[in-house]
């Protein structure tokens, strides 16, 4: 593969779910959108919504979670992140997505917002590899 067709191959066949449903959730007013995944998934989606709605970032977080939490579950990266929004933002909804490789973790993120106390309404985008993107209210 040559590099040129390499550096647009993303941009070719479109996105990752994650940006797609990241986007849909950014371009509700008042919405705040925190991904559960790594900084490379955050900062992708991030960057290419703020290219489309400047100011959206402003709405959108990451818990970062490291490796262990691929072994040991994403509950202490959840807290934090839902720590710190209750402390510097104020969503009239929250929407919590997983990345590809932290859905495998199989956390349960609705007890884990549910435990949180959380004052705005939450809602979980389901992203599984062999189905369609799905949203839950918790």
């Amino acid at each position: 593969m040559q590099p040129s067709e390499w550096e647009n191959s993303c941009h070719r066949i479109g996105t990752c779910a994650l940006t797609g449903s990241a986007a849909l959730f950014a371009s509700i007013p008042g919405s705040y959108v925190i991904v559960n995944g790594p900084l490379w998934c955050y900062f992708y989606a991030m960057k290419y919504i703020d290219d489309s709605m400047p100011g959206a970032a402003e709405r959108f977080y990451c818990t970062q979670p490291d490796q262990n939490s691929l072994v040991y579950g994403t509950e202490k990266d959840l807290i934090n992140g839902f720590e710190y929004l209750k402390k510097n933002g104020n969503p009239e909804r929250l929407f919590v997505q997983n990345n590809c490789s932290i859905s495998l973790v199989g956390d349960d993120i609705e007890g884990i917002a549910a435990k949180s106390h959380l004052p705005w309404p939450v809602y979980l985008s389901l992203i599984h590899i062999s189905e369609p993107t799905r949203l839950r209210r918790i």
